[in-house]
């Protein structure tokens, strides 16, 4: 039936793909629980343990993982977050996880996550981060040739970059015809 037949495909794939990345893991582990209740099974965990050799305690923490919104699925599979901090970011909703990402996503790092304590809502934390992180702060100097008032005159802009996206911001300013960095301190 289609039951067993997900089950198969998802067995096949922790077993012979190997190498699978931490939300591959996480999807199969999820969906196998998902089935295994379907079908009214009993003791879940102790069946996906022993058919996967994975710890009881791991299976807990990949299915909670399931929860984490993708950018946070990416971080964790290119290793940029751990498994533990992405475990802590699992227990925020999908909204609040969402607002994290985009307060944080440049400043995630190992120190930022031991200011995580329990029962901390999405803002305490980003509040907590924001106020522990030293961001500098670069002014990089930018022309680019304007066609629409004088096509002889440059329009030169200043503006703030962290280091970290300054790299980012050369990339799309050099995207504009004729745009350049003239300076950066």
């Amino acid at each position: 039936n289609d039951i067993k037949a997900r089950e198969i495909i998802i067995d096949t794939n922790m077993m012979q793909r190997g190498n699978l990345s931490y939300s591959d893991t996480v999807k199969c582990v999820s969906e196998k629980v998902k089935l295994l209740k379907e079908q009214g099974a009993s003791n879940i965990i102790d069946v996906i343990s022993k058919d996967y050799d994975i710890k009881k305690t791991s299976i807990y923490m990949l299915t909670r993982l399931d929860n984490l919104i993708n950018p946070f699925k990416e971080l964790m599979d290119a290793k940029k977050i751990t498994l533990a901090n992405a475990n802590k970011l699992a227990g925020f909703s999908a909204a609040d996880q969402e607002m994290i990402y985009l307060e944080l996503n440049g400043i995630l790092t190992k120190g930022i996550f031991s200011l995580l304590k329990k029962n901390m809502t999405a803002a305490d934390f980003i509040a907590a981060a924001k106020a522990n992180t030293k961001v500098t702060m670069k002014t990089v100097q930018f022309s680019y040739q304007s066609d629409i008032e004088k096509s002889d005159k440059d329009l030169h802009a200043l503006v703030m970059v962290s280091p970290e996206a300054l790299s980012r911001f050369k990339e799309l300013l050099e995207g504009f015809d004729g745009a350049y960095i003239v300076d950066y301190k």
